[in-house]
């Protein structure tokens, strides 16, 4: 079996993320801190970014403010030696469920157009050409609802957010029923949300080996199998 490392999944920079309260370079830190080999940047890819104040701005020009947060959070990595891959944490208008557009990057959503007002059948349809992967976020916390299992690939099943319940197993029996990918991540947006959880995974150097990775790892067998503390041992003694 490939040697796997821990991942941040789930973590957001401000401004990029309105709710965000750390900076790039700062939640980079935390992470780096946490042991982690890599972090994926899930900023808000949200209706109010598109349609709120900024709506005078075109969109090219929105996504870039979007992906501001993540390429701060690269230069910072490198600083540190810590990976940083690219996503988004979409919301479509008029729902209140957020999806983890793994694969997604600032060239593949300006292909796709603005997606904040589609449904979800239609997001699925412009994403799938770009291998894009469709991860639901925290699907039972207060408010939420899972979506159709047909348009996702995978659900996050446990999320660390410790200012939320989640309903971390609801969402692993609705991922196991319907054959679901299952990821985990902290949801970082303050300090002490670092290192709440990790996802294991190989050693990746873009979005697209990203993808890869989860369609082999995100399930519950690894996820059961993985030490965390093992691999967190494992990433500071190669740094």
């Amino acid at each position: 079996m490939t040697d796997l490392v821990c991942w941040e999944l789930h973590a957001h920079t401000s401004p990029a993320s309105r709710c965000g309260r750390l900076r790039a370079r700062d939640m980079v830190r935390g992470v780096a801190q946490s042991g982690c080999f890599g972090v994926v940047i899930t900023d808000h890819y949200d209706p109010e970014r598109f349609y709120g104040a900024e709506k005078g701005k075109a969109y090219r020009d929105q996504l870039r403010d979007l992906f501001d947060g993540y390429r701060a959070a690269k230069l910072a990595g490198e600083e540190v030696g810590l990976k940083v891959l690219p996503a988004v944490e979409l919301r479509i208008e008029g729902g209140n469920e957020d999806y983890l557009l793994y694969g997604a990057n600032e060239d593949i959503l300006a292909d796709t157009g603005c997606l904040a007002q589609l449904n979800l059948q239609q997001v699925r349809r412009r994403l799938e050409p770009h291998g894009v992967l469709i991860v639901q976020a925290h699907p039972f916390r207060y408010g939420q609802r899972p979506a159709a299992p047909a348009l996702l690939d995978g659900v996050e099943v446990l999320n660390g957010n410790p200012r939320h319940d989640s309903h971390n197993a609801d969402a692993v029996n609705f991922a196991r029923i319907h054959g679901l990918l299952m990821t985990r991540g902290s949801d970082i947006h303050q300090s002490e949300d670092f290192a709440r959880t990790f996802m294991p995974l190989p050693r990746i150097e873009n979005e697209r080996e990203l993808v890869k990775a989860l369609r082999q790892y995100a399930n519950e067998e690894c996820l059961l199998r993985a030490d965390s503390d093992t691999l967190i041992k494992s990433c500071k003694h190669e740094k």
